[in-house]
């Protein structure tokens, strides 16, 4: 009978207990939504002033934490799509990986947040800072010198000869010329003289044969130089593989022009306009690379040409050019003395002459002296190729 009663009294107990939390969870619901309410606006009573006034910095403080953790997860999300962009993604991070924000506030007293610039956030695609180096770049350390106090020689001793340091003589790096690009266009047309109305003509020397012989080119270069005569030289790729040093002498004479004249000297007719293109673009790039300058010249082999080949070159943006005083100074039986008769005897105004650096360059070599004082003497003025037709094209 007990047992029944004291059960009885603790039903009652805990039923009593759930009823007061119930009152209780309810009451704090109802007084959170009254406030909430008031808060906002909608009602008003006594004093509500002076709650909005110990409640609004904490509405500040919560606004400035959630845009304080909008902008730490914007910064984060950019710093994680630059690293899967430069592939650095998985490498430890480092404190100076995220920048810290400097808090501020406004007349308001709300709070903004400025981040700081850095290396990362300065650099945009399009300006002019550098990109931001690397994290994957490994520099060396600077090396530490350490200087210690240098000690007496006493006289007594023998002096201890130091082995000796071998040196290594400078590096000298060629300057690297500019990327070749390619030339425009030009109207296919065939130049065998300029204009006939001044007295101008342009000595032109073709440079065919790989043993074009060493001394006889430079005795050639030497007398243009000396005497200050322009000229052009048409060059094949495969001379100036032969000889760079001569290509690049001749490139580095401002008063020097330099053509193309095929790179293995072949004759071009018949040929398909593939095989022509790589024939001239192949000597192009050679003598670019060894001087750095484009010629816009080219003289066919020979002196050969069809549509086929004029329809090319002039879409490579060359011009072509032949001649129309020719000396034969190529044959071995050639003497000087003919070869000036036959310069001196068919050059005209406008003239463009033809001469060679083969074999050893004994004609042309011993002619060239009497032609150069000769031509200058019945008053026509040396100029180079390109000047000779622009005044052609000017009539």
């Amino acid at each position: 009978m007990s047992k029944r009663i004291g059960s009885g009294l603790i039903s009652t107990g805990r039923h009593a207990m759930h009823q007061r939390s119930r009152i209780s969870t309810f009451h704090a619901a109802l007084l959170a939504l009254l406030g909430t309410v008031a808060l906002s606006g909608w009602i008003s009573f006594p004093g509500k002033a002076s709650l909005e006034t110990l409640v609004q910095p904490l509405k500040h403080r919560c606004h400035g934490t959630i845009v304080l953790y909008r902008a730490r997860i914007a910064q984060y999300h950019a710093l994680f799509m630059g690293k899967v962009k430069t592939g650095s993604y998985g490498r430890a991070m480092s404190e100076g990986d995220v920048p810290v924000f400097t808090e501020t506030r406004d007349a308001e007293g709300k709070i903004k947040l400025e981040e700081p610039v850095t290396a990362e956030s300065a650099y945009r695609p399009g300006s002019e800072m550098p990109p931001p180096e690397s994290p994957l770049v490994k520099r060396k350390p600077p090396t530490v010198i350490i200087e210690t106090a240098r000690q007496t020689p006493d006289p007594g001793k023998p002096r201890q000869k130091l082995p000796e340091r071998k040196t290594h003589p400078a590096i000298v790096r060629k300057p690297v010329p500019a990327r070749m690009e390619g030339l425009p266009p030009v109207k296919p047309m065939v130049w065998k003289h300029g204009s006939r109305d001044r007295p101008r003509v342009a000595l032109s020397f073709d440079s065919g044969e790989t043993n074009a012989g060493r001394d006889g080119c430079n005795r050639l270069i030497d007398h243009l130089v000396a005497t200050g005569t322009p000229a052009t030289f048409f060059l094949t790729g495969r001379f100036a593989e032969s000889y760079p040093d001569l290509t690049r002498r001749l490139g580095s004479v401002r008063h020097f022009e330099l053509g193309n004249h095929s790179h293995t000297h072949p004759d071009l007719t018949g040929r398909s306009s593939e095989s022509v293109a790589n024939e001239i673009m192949r000597a192009q790039r050679v003598i670019h690379r060894l001087t750095g300058r484009q010629g816009r010249l080219f003289r066919p082999p020979f002196g050969k040409i069809d549509p086929v080949v004029k329809q090319v070159v002039a879409m490579n943006g060359l011009q072509t050019i032949l001649w129309d005083v020719a000396a034969d100074d190529y044959r071995k039986d050639v003497t000087g003395e003919q070869v000036k008769r036959a310069v001196l005897g068919g050059v005209r105004n406008g003239s463009i002459i033809l001469l060679h650096m083969h074999g050893n360059g004994s004609a042309s070599c011993d002619a060239l002296p009497s032609i150069i004082s000769g031509l200058r003497s019945r008053g026509f003025e040396l100029v180079m190729v390109s000047s000779l037709i622009g005044d052609k094209a000017l009539e």
